[in-house]
């Protein structure tokens, strides 16, 4: 699984979590392309939605707090609106092509999937599962085949 925009303005507990100015490179995306990537990450799936509001650092509002993904990448539903704001932000090669091979197709995930990144996602936010709790068979085979590893842009 790949995690990327997580900042620590919101997000301080993630690992995955970096500091906004880290991410500014010198180049910027022509707008097309900024346009498609943020329409692709606002209509990934939803897998945690937070019952909050998120603002940025002046108060304006970014929208409701929702991890969303497709099945590979993983991100903060304020990804989107930085994108947006800084254009600078430098997007990953690998994301950009992942994008790039499926802009315009809808985003959807099997059940079995779904539950496979909450389980990722509930150990990249650091929650700790019962010791009694076992993986179904069914995310079990996806553990064997993708891993439980979380890689971080």
């Amino acid at each position: 699984m790949n995690a990327v925009g997580f900042l620590q303005i919101h997000d301080p507990h993630i690992a995955c979590s970096r500091e906004i100015s880290s991410l500014f490179s010198d180049s910027f995306l022509d707008k097309e392309k900024l346009s498609e990537i943020c329409n692709y990450l606002e209509s990934g799936v939803s897998i945690v939605r937070y019952i909050s509001n998120l603002y940025d650092e002046g108060g304006e509002l970014i929208g409701p707090n929702v991890i969303y993904t497709d099945g590979i990448w993983i991100w903060p539903s304020y990804y989107s609106f930085y994108l947006k704001k800084y254009p600078q932000i430098l997007i990953p090669d690998d994301l950009q092509f992942h994008i790039g091979l499926n802009a315009g197709k809808l985003l959807s995930i099997s059940k079995s999937e779904k539950t496979y990144i909450e389980y990722l996602t509930s150990k990249m936010l650091g929650i700790r599962l019962p010791d009694s709790y076992a993986p179904s068979n069914d995310i079990t085979n996806i553990i064997i085949e993708r891993g439980d590893t979380i890689t971080c842009y």
